[in-house]
């Protein structure tokens, strides 16, 4: 029964994508333009149009990837956001009017209806982020202001203030590599390395999967890396594997765009080094589960570096978490830890419910080609439910 269902999974996720609007994470009013201009006029709602189809495929993948995004959920707040879905009454009308040749597309309106701004094709979270903002600066909200999280509030990092051997220990123990921070504050290039830390989203999800030191807590380990390595006062990152296993040190002389080419380089590295324990792991994990369970498992292995990637020059991380289980992190944040619910696994296949609505498909061979494959409406499916 169970492989039924999965091959109908299977089946239906290169068709029902295009079948249900997946649009639940918008928050329409069921209102024309014109009685939206009535209300904005009263309450200085700036209003959103939204056009999109239910052919279009870049249209389901911004509803699934783009619109959950939890910032722009609260900025969407601020905003009268309307639907302008293909063949609802008066949209060819609008559409004529604001001259839309490509799906999705977003109008903005002032509450006075004239036209701010308009974008066609994909749109990443974060620029949306900063344009609603940017909008609401003109447009300032009657209630309280969207609150937007730092990037720190968003993706805090794993900082450990116990000594190098206990963070060894624990970094043997998860199968985790870590990272000692030197950055002194003699040098200025230091403050400039800190800020770029703290507020990089990018640079911040490649730190995520490493157990951090800041080695200015720790004058003892920090008088003898700088001894071996004639540190001095220079910012570095020192990467380990392990107590006595280093995989590199990055130096770091202001360029924030090549600190990260550089950083991305040593995760392939990385990543490539911890592959195969995890796939190890994760099929031991699975096998004990399942004979302890008599059930196909939850996986619940610590948070662990699987594979670095780009999707559509899109950086993407997949990594093991013991509160989440399997993970992609991308720039969009399409399967954010926090919206992982459930995890089922299926032979090569990984399924994950990625929030309410949703599913995602994955492949996981053991040949380390690991991809998401697909992420469809839970509703096609019951394999997830329990």
């Amino acid at each position: 029964m169970l492989k039924l269902l999965l091959f109908i999974f299977l089946l239906v996720s290169g068709f029902c994508t295009n079948s249900i609007r997946d649009t639940s994470y918008l928050p329409f009013e069921p209102l024309s333009v014109d009685e939206s201009v009535k209300k904005s006029k009263k309450d200085n709602k700036p209003i959103l149009l939204y056009f999109h189809a239910n052919w279009c495929g870049i249209c389901h993948t911004m509803n699934q990837t783009v619109w959950p995004d939890q910032d722009l959920q609260s900025m969407l707040k601020a905003f009268r956001v309307l639907d302008m879905y293909e063949g609802l009454n008066g949209v060819y009308e609008q559409r004529v009017k604001y001259r839309i040749n490509a799906f999705p597309s977003i109008v903005f309106l002032s509450p006075e209806g004239t036209k701010i701004t308009k974008f066609g094709g994909m749109l990443p979270a974060e620029n949306l982020i900063k344009i609603t903002n940017a909008i609401l600066d003109k447009y300032p909200p009657k209630g309280p202001r969207p609150k937007i999280r730092t990037a720190k509030e968003k993706l805090p990092l794993d900082w450990s203030d116990q000594s190098f051997e206990k963070i060894a220990k624990q970094a043997e123990q998860q199968d985790r590599p870590f990272i000692l921070f030197h950055a002194p504050k003699s040098n200025p290039l230091s403050s400039k390395l800190r800020a770029f830390v703290d507020n990089n989203m990018s640079f911040r999800r490649l730190l995520k999967f490493f157990i951090l030191k800041d080695l200015s807590s720790d004058h003892v380990i920090r008088d003898k890396f700088v001894q071996k390595h004639s540190l001095g006062d220079k910012p570095v990152l020192i990467l380990m594997g392990n107590k006595d296993v280093e995989f590199g040190l990055l130096h770091y002389n202001g360029d924030n765009s090549n600190y990260s080419t550089q950083m991305k380089l040593m995760m392939r590295t990385i990543s490539q080094t911890f592959n195969d324990r995890l796939l190890l792991r994760i099929t031991q994990r699975a096998k004990l589960e399942a004979i302890k369970q008599n059930q196909y498992p939850k996986f619940i292995p610590k948070y662990l570096i699987y594979e670095y990637r780009q999707f559509e020059n899109v950086d993407a991380v997949l990594i093991f978490s013991e509160k989440h289980g399997l993970t992609w992190l991308t720039e969009g944040d399409l399967l954010e830890g926090n919206r992982i619910l459930d995890i089922r696994h299926h032979s090569k296949q990984l399924l994950m419910q990625v929030d309410k609505t949703n599913v995602a498909v994955t492949s996981a061979g053991l040949d380390k080609a690991v991809s998401v494959e697909a992420v469809i409406p839970m509703s096609s499916i019951s394999l997830i439910s329990r």
